[in-house]
């Protein structure tokens, strides 16, 4: 065999071991960034979430018991060679190939969260429900709810912007800032109080923050919502005839114990302006961060001529309500009865 011969035939085989070795690299490369490597028991995409200061190794860990090892292990590999992951929150389909979470993570790729409040009685209620659903903390959310310039800078007069706030989801970035989050809610607030709802309030002769004030007792007075243009109504005309609202919600808030079932002669002695019994018109301020169901029956209340209420003697939730006074007493008698044998003192 000549030499020739010889050399052609090594360099076929050193043709052919290429094209097995890059098709080998080729099927690796297909395997690990282009086939099907997440599908995470069933067909809705799922939520990633990762920190700050988390590796490859850690978001593969995150992906669940129903992605396979040999998968984790090929996300790991892939981010090794490439950019660190973005802290975010992330929507995993279920057909998400390796090649295509390592771009969205290491991008910064997010989808946004949504998240939720509803009126509360307490602040620090507020700031720990938002930060359950964000990656700031409930100091944050505190610090820039009550931040003076950063209200000043949203023409919010009062010392929180909580009181400003309307229940509802919203959706933001899971990383936002507690400032970035607080500036999206101030906007959503002011969006709240449209041309048709300040016209409203100014037919009533009130302010926002008046009607906002009182939803906020509409709320503490009933859980029912269909009731709420009712309680409204009876409020407005209290507040027309210059009668005190006998509020007891104002009373319980004053005393700072909300736990007291029964109010009593007593109670109602308490030295405060939010003590409605001893002052008439509007508390200084809300009593709670009420509804936009409550904040809509004060725009929009049922006219009536009732002006007293008292719950129903069976417990359900709902009132009775009179216009007169001995109307009144004899549901106010009902319902003591109902309270004394049921011991409830």
């Amino acid at each position: 065999m000549n030499q020739s011969k010889v050399s052609k035939r090594v360099w076929m085989w050193i043709t052919i071991l290429i094209i097995c070795i890059l098709a080998a690299l080729s099927w690796c490369f297909y395997r690990i960034t282009g086939m099907t490597s997440y599908n995470m028991d069933g067909d809705a995409p799922v939520s990633l979430y990762v920190y700050p200061g988390d590796d490859w190794g850690t978001v593969a860990s995150k992906l669940g018991e129903t992605t396979s090892v040999r998968h984790k292990r090929d996300l790991a590999l892939v981010g090794s060679l490439g950019d660190a992951p973005c802290a975010g929150h992330y929507r995993v389909r279920p057909d998400e190939t390796t090649l295509g979470l390592y771009r969205m993570v290491s991008r910064g790729l997010q989808a946004p969260v949504r998240i939720t409040f509803t009126t509360t009685r307490e602040v620090g209620q507020l700031w720990r429900r938002l930060s359950d659903q964000l990656m700031c903390d409930s100091t944050d959310i505190a610090s820039a709810m009550t931040d003076r310039a950063l209200l000043d800078s949203l023409d919010i007069q009062d010392s929180t912007l909580a009181f400003h706030l309307i229940p509802n989801t919203y959706e933001v970035y899971w990383t936002d800032s507690a400032r970035s989050v607080v500036r999206r809610l101030a906007r959503e607030s002011r969006a709240f109080w449209s041309e048709e709802r300040l016209a409203k309030a100014s037919a009533l002769e009130m302010t926002p923050m008046e009607v906002t004030t009182l939803a906020s007792i509409i709320n503490e007075e009933s859980a029912k919502r269909d009731e709420y243009p009712v309680i409204a109504g009876l409020y407005l005309n209290r507040l027309k005839r210059g009668i005190p609202l006998q509020s007891d919600p104002t009373v319980l808030f004053a005393i700072g114990d909300r736990s007291i079932r029964r109010v009593l002669h007593k109670h109602l002695e308490v030295e405060s302006p939010y003590n409605t019994y001893l002052y008439k018109g509007l508390p200084p301020g809300p009593i709670r961060i009420p509804s936009a169901d409550a904040i809509d029956a004060v725009l929009s209340p049922t006219k009536h001529g009732y002006i007293y209420m008292c719950a129903k003697e069976d417990f359900s939730g709902y009132h009775n309500f009179a216009a007169s006074y001995s109307e009144h007493m004899r549901n106010a008698r009902a319902y003591a009865t109902a309270l004394n044998e049921r011991n409830i003192h």
